[in-house]
């Protein structure tokens, strides 16, 4: 599931990047497109592209909200209501029919049972919602705040919901574990999300009519990564300024990712190492154990006799 919504998350972004761009001369969004002969260097841009981004992660965040306030405040009541009207019908079939000699009750329709509160799903609200937040918070500048907003939101409706009309689950997770996923699953969001951040941050220039960084989009092969190049070279401290160049560089970025890479794999084969070792450990000691109750119960009765 966690795939699944990044997985498409990354196609909304890439659907975006497709239409602010320009593929020699096929465009996606033709009525909205500069021609490429009225630009010099042949570019081609939607107007205002950062605010046509800004404006759907806006509208993205606020169709969650609403479809997630659907849910429990529609949705989950009359579920519950079915719930309960289903279950006191089974009561009273099951009682007719122990009266009659029966004593097989009828089956519930998988739909009319209980609601339960599924801790994962809701893990995975919170990091959906995070990850909405990076996609966006170049272009949104109040995205931080509403999605404060909507994680308070949420939190209240689905307390109200759970004490309401849902029930505890069944499969109780340990706060080690949960923590592991929900930490895993925000650092693999935030690595995802900046990879549609980086490239339009380093390969697209911007809009010439809006944006912030209009007064520079005249300027041949200007990108947004510059201008905080430019405001670093501002530093009266040339080797401060020299040591941040080469540390922001290619030649240093790259082998930091691999070597970062390589260390999580390395992290991640001895987890899988210590985990198969207990494994293994928990099955010597139940076998012990077995051996253990056998020998007990096998062992002979010495009876003692007083003289």
């Amino acid at each position: 599931v966690i795939i699944m919504r990044l997985l498409l998350l990354f196609t909304f972004v890439f659907i975006i990047i497709l239409q602010i761009t320009c593929n020699s001369n096929q465009c996606g969004r033709q009525s909205e497109i500069i021609s490429c002969a009225d630009i010099k260097g042949q570019a081609t841009f939607i107007h205002c592209w950062e605010t046509s981004i800004g404006q759907a992660i806006y509208r993205l965040v606020i169709t969650d909200t609403v479809v997630m306030l659907v849910i429990h405040l529609v949705v989950d009541p009359l579920r519950s209501l079915l719930t309960r009207c289903c279950s006191s019908k089974v009561v009273v079939t099951e009682q007719d029919e122990t009266i009659n000699g029966t004593s097989e009750p009828p089956e519930v329709f998988c739909l009319w049972q209980p609601l339960q509160f599924e801790l994962e799903d809701y893990v995975l609200d919170l990091t959906y919602t995070q990850t909405l937040c990076w996609h966006g918070l170049i272009f949104c500048p109040f995205l931080p705040l509403i999605s404060a907003a909507k994680n308070i939101l949420i939190f209240v409706v689905k307390f109200l919901s759970l004490a309401l009309f849902r029930k505890r689950s069944q499969l109780e997770l340990s706060p080690a574990r949960t923590r592991h996923i929900f930490t895993g699953v925000l650092l693999f969001s935030f690595v995802w999300a900046l990879l549609p951040i980086s490239f339009l941050a380093t390969s697209l220039r911007p809009s010439r009519g809006c944006g912030p960084f209009r007064l520079y989009s005249h300027e041949p092969d200007f990108y947004m990564y510059y201008s905080v190049r430019n405001i670093v070279t501002q530093i009266r401290n040339n080797i401060l300024v020299n040591i941040i160049l080469k540390i922001t560089s290619a030649v240093v970025i790259i082998p930091l990712v691999l070597i970062l890479i390589l260390f999580s794999c390395i992290l991640t084969i001895r987890r899988n190492s210590y985990r198969g070792a207990s494994l293994e450990l928990y099955k010597l000691l139940y076998s012990s154990h077995k051996v253990h109750q056998l020998a007990v119960k096998n062992a002979p009765v010495i009876v003692t006799t007083s003289l």
